[in-house]
């Protein structure tokens, strides 16, 4: 049985972000362009910080062996974790495709049987 949980685990995701590495961040960027049909517009800069939040998504799944996932965020502006919760849709996609869904605010998602 798959554990569903709510990601209350915000600083357990940034200590994740932060110790991800520059290989790490390019693998990530070369699934984005397997899997994604990435625009010029976006920003190189935009592409590596949703790479590195990606990758801290993967090993919060990992760690937890995590069937799905559910986030809020509730802050003040300009924070870290704003910078989190503002990089994880392409993370987020990544995750759904493998049959781990993850939810935003007043999403619902159901794992595939």
């Amino acid at each position: 049985m798959a554990r569903i949980s709510s990601c209350s685990r915000c600083g357990e995701l940034r200590r994740y972000r932060e110790e991800t590495t520059e290989a790490q961040i390019e693998a990530k960027l070369e699934e984005f362009r397997r899997q994604f049909d990435v625009s010029p517009e976006c920003s190189a800069a935009e592409l590596r910080r949703a790479a590195q939040t990606s990758c801290a998504l993967d090993r919060l799944v990992a760690a937890h062996q995590l069937g799905a996932m559910a986030y809020y965020y509730e802050g003040q502006p300009g924070n870290e974790y704003e910078n989190i919760v503002t990089s994880v849709i392409a993370g987020n996609s990544l995750l759904t495709a493998r049959g781990v869904p993850v939810a935003g605010e007043c999403e619902i998602k159901t794992p595939r049987r």
